[in-house]
C-alpha cells in the first residue's frame, strides 16, 4: 500500500511506502522551519512533504510568520536542520535578514538555507547567492512536489554530512586535547626524574673530588699519630702537618660552597648572575680538570652582566661537562674549553666550545632529545641535554643548539633580554 499526495502543479511523484513511514525514527526528526507570511506556503509545504522519510527519518515542521519570529525561535533551540525562508515579509529585506542573523549572530554555519520567494524582482537570485550564504534559491512558482523532495533531500543529507564532520572534529579535538594532557604530565615527570638523575652525576662528581682531599687528611692524621706514638715528630713538623691539612679542609669547604651558591642559593633568590653561574660550574669541576690538564677559558665580553633565571645554573653545568666528558672521551692531552659570553640589544649569548673533534653525530640535533648520548656508557645519561633543552626554551623562551667549532663542537645558549619571564631584565 502507499501513501499518496498530489500537490502544486499536480506534480506527484513522491511515494512512501505505510511500512516504511510506520518503523521511521519518530523521536528523532529533522526538524524544518518554514518562514513565511502566506499562509498557504506553509499548509502545502506540509502536505507535500508529510509523508517523506529520509533515510529512516520523518520531517517535522514549525511554523513562523514573521522575520521577527524566526530569530526569536532560533535563538533558543538548536535542532533546526534546514528553513525555508521567504524574503519579502514585513519589508522587502526580512528575510535577509534572517539569513545574516543566522550565518553571523548565531554563527551557526551547519543549518540549510532555501530561500523560496515569490516576488523575485525584490531579491534577485544572483545578488542573493552571491552576497548570503544561503543554499538554494527558489521561485515559489518553479516548486513542484518533485522539485520540493529533490531539494529537501539534498539539504538534509548534506546537514547529515556537515552534522557528522563536526562531531568528528569534536571528537578528534577532544581527543588531541587528552593526549596533549597526557604528554605534558609525562614530560613533566620525565624533566623531574632528568633533574634527579643529574642532581645524581653531580654528587658522584663531588664524591669523585672529595676522595683525593679526604686521602690526603687521613694521610697527614695517620703521619701525625705515628710521630707521637714513636715520640720523635718535633713541634714544627705538626704544626706543618696540621697547615696542610686545614688547607685540605678548606679545599673540601670550597666545593661545598660552591655546590650550594650552584644548586641551593639564597632563600627566595630566583636568579643568579650569569657569570657567577659559570664560574661555580668551573670550580666544580676544578679537580677534573685539572686531573685530566684540561684549561678553561672564560671570556665576559658584557657592558653589565645579567642575572638569569636560577634554573640556567643546571644548563651550564651540563654543558661545560658535556664538553669536558667529550675531551676524556677522545682522550685529548691538550684539552681546552672556551666559553664565550656576549650580548646584543635583544639578546645574551653563551658558546661553549671544546676542541676533542665534532663527528657528524656528536653534532646532531637529536642530542637534545631524552635518553639520546654520545656518551659510551650511559649509566643514567642521555637526559643531560634534554634538561638544557627544556629549560632554555620553555622556561626561559631562548633557544640552544650545536654547531661545529674551530676544533670541535660548539654548543650556543641565546636568551632574550628584556623578558620577565626569562628573569633576563635584571642587571648587577
Amino acid at each position: 500500500m502507499y501513501a499518496k499526495r498530489e500537490l502544486m502543479n499536480d506534480d506527484a511523484l513522491v511515494f512512501v511506502e505505510e511500512s516504511v513511514k510506520i518503523s521511521a525514527e519518530a523521536d528523532n526528526p529533522w526538524h524544518i522551519l518554514i518562514v513565511d507570511d502566506d499562509e498557504g506556503i506553509h499548509t502545502v509545504t506540509k502536505l507535500a512533504l508529510d509523508s517523506v522519510v529520509i533515510n529512516n527519518r520523518p520531517l517535522s515542521f514549525t511554523s513562523v510568520y514573521s522575520a521577527g519570529e524566526a530569530k526569536e525561535l532560533l535563538a533558543t533551540r538548536q535542532d533546526f536542520c534546514l528553513v525555508f525562508l521567504d524574503v519579502v515579509m514585513e519589508h522587502d529585506q526580512a528575510g535577509l535578514e534572517v539569513v545574516e542573523y543566522i550565518r553571523q549572530v548565531l554563527e551557526n554555519h551547519m543549518i540549510r538555507v532555501i530561500i523560496r520567494t515569490g516576488e523575485p524582482g525584490a531579491a534577485p537570485e544572483r545578488m542573493i547567492i552571491d552576497n548570503y550564504d544561503i543554499n538554494d534559491y527558489k521561485e515559489k512558482t518553479e516548486l513542484n512536489v518533485t522539485r520540493l523532495y529533490t531539494s529537501v533531500r539534498s539539504s538534509l543529507l548534506q546537514y547529515e554530512q556537515i552534522s557528522n564532520l563536526y562531531d568528528y572534529q569534536y571528537d578528534l579535538e577532544s581527543v588531541i586535547e587528552e593526549k596533549v594532557k597526557e604528554m605534558q604530565v609525562q614530560e613533566a615527570a620525565l624533566f623531574e626524574s632528568s633533574k634527579h638523575a643529574q642532581m645524581g652525576e653531580l654528587l658522584s662528581m663531588i664524591a669523585h673530588q672529595w676522595r683525593q682531599p679526604l686521602s690526603r687528611i687521613g694521610a697527614v692524621i695517620s703521619q701525625m699519630q705515628l710521630g707521637i706514638s714513636l715520640e720523635t715528630m718535633k713541634t714544627e713538623e705538626m704544626t706543618g702537618l696540621l697547615g696542610t691539612a686545614e688547607d685540605y679542609v678548606q679545599n673540601l669547604s670550597k666545593i661545598i660552597k660552591d655546590f650550594q651558591n650552584l644548586y641551593f642559593p639564597e632563600e627566595n633568590k630566583n636568579y643568579l648572575a650569569v657569570n657567577s653561574m659559570i664560574e661555580n660550574s668551573i670550580n666544580l669541576l676544578a679537580d677534573s680538570l685539572s686531573e685530566q690538564g684540561t684549561k678553561v677559558d672564560l671570556n665576559l665580553n658584557l657592558e653589565k652582566v645579567p642575572e638569569l633565571n636560577i634554573e640556567l645554573k643546571q644548563v651550564f653545568m651540563n654543558i661545560i661537562k658535556n664538553a669536558f666528558d667529550q675531551i676524556v672521551k677522545k682522550q685529548v692531552t691538550d684539552g681546552t674549553i672556551d666559553i664565550r659570553v656576549f650580548n646584543d640589544e635583544k639578546s645574551l649569548y653563551v658558546e661553549v666550545e671544546d676542541n676533542a673533534g665534532a663527528e657528524g653525530d656528536v653534532l646532531d640535533q637529536s642530542l637534545f632529545e631524552p635518553y639520546v648520548s654520545n656518551a659510551e656508557e650511559k649509566h643514567g645519561k642521555g637526559l643531560g641535554l634534554y634538561v638544557c633543552k627544556m629549560i632554555v626554551e620553555k622556561h626561559c623562551k631562548g633557544k640552544i643548539s650545536v654547531k661545529p667549532g674551530t676544533a670541535g663542537a660548539c654548543f650556543t645558549v641565546v636568551l632574550p633580554l628584556n623578558d620577565s619571564e626569562s628573569k633576563t631584565d635584571i642587571f648587577v
